[in-house]
């Protein structure tokens, strides 16, 4: 018997089994299908894992409405508007300024932490605001000068201190 009579044969197992797979495989790519695994049972799983979250969504639940094209959810909070009192700070420093990070400090009567905006004024270029802090009563400002070193110009530096109610 020739291997193409045994994938006939009714009486094999083998030729039986070999049938079934290839009917299975033939009704599967018929209709645009791979045959089922694993992989195809878990991500279909996980995709109506999904589907049913969005319906869960539309029809309400999860504390989430949609009226036409609009969402609705739990109220969220409005903070109190927070307000603040300005002090304005002018000086004038002629300090030198170096390569190297020069501080300037000022005694102020302003909590640790304090916010602020600080105007330069016009100083020489190549002088570089490097930021402030305040602590223990006093107000730091950094200054760096790219280049052989320049003193700050005397004109007023404006330093506004935000200070809670």
């Amino acid at each position: 018997m020739s291997l193409l009579d045994e994938r006939y044969d009714p009486k094999s197992a083998i030729s039986r089994r070999r049938r079934e797979e290839q009917q299975k495989e033939t009704d599967a790519n018929s209709i645009g299908r791979q045959p089922v695994t694993w992989d195809n049972l878990l991500q279909t799983r996980e995709e109506l894992a999904e589907v049913k979250r969005w319906q869960d969504t539309a029809t309400g639940k999860n504390g989430i409405t949609i009226t036409g094209n609009v969402f609705t959810g739990p109220a969220i909070p409005i903070l109190p508007e927070q307000s603040f009192n300005t002090e304005v700070l002018v000086i004038a420093p002629t300090d030198a300024i170096s390569s190297i990070p020069t501080e300037i400090s000022t005694a102020v009567p302003w909590p640790d932490g304090t916010a602020c905006t600080v105007d330069m004024g016009d100083q020489d270029p190549s002088i570089i605001f490097g930021g402030y802090w305040v602590e223990g009563g006093n107000l730091y400002l950094r200054w760096v000068c790219f280049g052989s070193g320049t003193p700050l110009s005397g004109q007023d530096i404006t330093i506004t201190a935000f200070l809670p109610n």
